[in-house]
């Protein structure tokens, strides 16, 4: 999935295009309110981060110029100084407003909802397939070469943060930040849970398709080399 980031700090703008890169989004980076109005109205983005104040164009200006031509969500960088209020960017069609500064874990929950929810609008069905595994999230059901899995609502959530990226690193932070939100959750902990939810994907025989990247994260999907 493709993000557009349209800034005007090249610094920030870098390290939020680093943390969605390095969590399997492709991202591109403009710091230009003009430029990155056309590319958000011209290319196939999946959501785009912008900043309230843009080289050329004030964040609620851009809001109502992509909205007259298309819809996509659109998160915006907030300071808690601004003159203009969270709700007037809301008001105009923005899917939400971050504070800032924000941090990178925070920012992928947001994008990663606001993606899903609008690839799958209510009353849509979800269906995520992995090789043989298939993930239905309208029925909250999970098979593997056409057996169901039995799993519990922390393992379906696990599942669905994991398959959103297929093939791609998610780390430990940003799966404990999706699922476990602000419960505590230990190391050890989140090692017995994915244990398990490997167990119950990967059976005996079958091409592995959960894996543990040491120090790092996870991954669900064929693994390469």
């Amino acid at each position: 999935m493709k993000i557009l980031i349209v800034m005007n700090d090249l610094q920030e703008a870098s390290y939020l295009s680093q943390g969605l890169k390095y969590n399997g989004y492709c991202v591109d980076v403009v710091l230009d309110g003009v430029l990155g109005l056309d590319m958000a109205i011209e290319r196939d983005h999946s959501l785009v981060l912008i900043d309230e104040q843009l080289p050329g164009m004030d964040g609620l200006s851009y809001l109502k110029c992509l909205r007259a031509a298309r819809s996509v969500p659109v998160i915006v960088l907030h300071l808690s100084k601004s003159a203009v209020s969270k709700m007037s960017y809301l008001e105009e069609g923005a899917s939400d407003c971050l504070g800032r500064p924000v941090a990178v874990p925070e920012l992928l929950s947001r994008v990663g909802f606001h993606v899903r929810r609008a690839n799958f609008p209510a009353g849509v069905g979800a269906e995520f397939k992995i090789a043989d595994f298939t993930l239905d999230l309208s029925r909250k059901r999970a098979e593997r070469a056409g057996r169901r899995l039995s799993l519990t609502y922390k393992e379906f959530a696990m599942v669905m943060v994991l398959a959103e990226r297929p093939g791609a690193l998610v780390t430990r932070d940003v799966l404990v930040d999706r699922v476990w939100r602000q419960q505590p959750i230990s190391l050890s902990n989140l090692h017995r849970s994915i244990g398990r939810l490997r167990r119950k994907i990967d059976q005996p025989g079958q091409l592995p398709l959960l894996h543990t990247i040491k120090e790092f994260g996870y991954l669900l999907g064929p693994r390469r080399g």
